[in-house]
């Protein structure tokens, strides 16, 4: 595939490196991209890939509705603009698929997570903690909100609050625990690098690359898993 790659920081560059050993080519724009490079890149590209920044994402979705690409989302942050957007991507007929995190570990750690509050939270208060490097700007972070609004729309009388770290170099670390009056349960998924992140969005972008309409990670689990 021709990957139209918005956004060039740590997880932009991993899409690149990983895209390329795959032998994808990618067609790199960031801020700095004179808008008719931008332009043509759109036009011969297959899709498009963004890891840029929360207030880049609405006008590159609109780029990429205008040039008819699919497009792969993973930046974070932009949760106000979300159904605006996927109004837009439901009328234009091109594919999106969003995820706050595209590690394919999260998004199965977020099954376990699911299946265990429907056995304990009759038992258990639930909380949680996440750990990122120092440098990320939101918080909580993006799959903090995914993992409470799961919680919270399978189980309207529970709030499931993230106490937010930010750290030194930590990749991305989320920690469930489920406490009782006898015993405490703790479920964390750690991440060692970014690798994950990448692998799981090109796995995405081959995924959606023929389909239209607005999907998040757990449509694609759940296609990959029935498989």
């Amino acid at each position: 595939m021709k990957i139209a790659l918005h956004g060039y920081g740590k997880i932009g560059k991993l899409v690149d490196q990983i895209a390329q050993q795959a032998g994808h080519e990618i067609l790199p724009i960031n801020r700095k991209t004179p808008r008719e490079d931008t332009q043509k890149y759109l036009q011969t590209a297959d899709l498009a890939i963004d890891f840029s920044s929360s207030e880049a994402v609405p006008h590159f979705v609109d780029l990429c509705i205008q040039h008819k690409k699919n497009l792969v989302i993973g930046t974070t942050g932009w949760d106000a603009h979300l159904e605006p957007i996927k109004k837009k991507v439901l009328q234009s007929g091109i594919g999106c698929i969003y995820s706050p995190n595209f590690s394919i570990g999260v998004a199965l750690f977020k099954q376990i997570v699911a299946h265990a509050a429907n056995i304990l939270l009759k038992d258990y208060d639930i909380s949680g903690i996440e750990y990122h490097h120092k440098q990320k700007a939101d918080a909580p972070s993006g799959t903090a909100k995914a993992l409470s609004n799961m919680i919270n729309s399978s189980h309207p009388n529970v709030d499931l609050n993230f106490s937010s770290i930010r750290c030194g170099h930590i990749p991305g670390t989320h920690t469930i625990i489920f406490d009782g009056e006898v015993d405490s349960i703790t479920m964390t998924h750690e991440a060692r690098n970014r690798m994950g992140f990448a692998h799981g969005a090109l796995r995405a972008a081959e995924w959606i690359q023929n389909k239209k309409g607005f999907y998040i990670i757990d449509d694609f689990i759940r296609e990959i898993n029935s498989c």
